[in-house]
C-alpha cells in the first residue's frame, strides 16, 4: 500500500477507526481499490521498463 500512496494512488490516509499504520498498511486491498491497483502495477512495469532501457533520468522525466 505504500507504494500505491507513493504513486498517488488509492487511500491518502488511514480510517478514521485508528488502525495502526502498519496494519493499515499491510491490509488487503478492497474490491474497489483492486481495479485501481491493476493500473497503477502496469504504470510501475512502464517506469521500471524505461529505467532498464533508458536509465532513471528518463524515468524520473517521464513518471514524476
Amino acid at each position: 500500500r505504500a507504494v500505491v500512496l507513493e504513486m498517488g494512488g488509492i487511500r491518502a490516509a488511514p480510517p478514521r477507526q485508528a488502525l495502526p499504520l502498519e496494519a493499515y498498511v499491510l491490509e488487503k486491498f478492497t474490491r474497489a481499490e483492486r481495479g485501481e491497483v491493476s493500473g497503477i502495477v502496469k504504470q510501475a512495469c512502464r517506469a521500471v521498463a524505461v529505467w532498464i532501457a533508458e536509465g532513471p533520468q528518463a524515468v524520473m522525466n517521464r513518471f514524476n
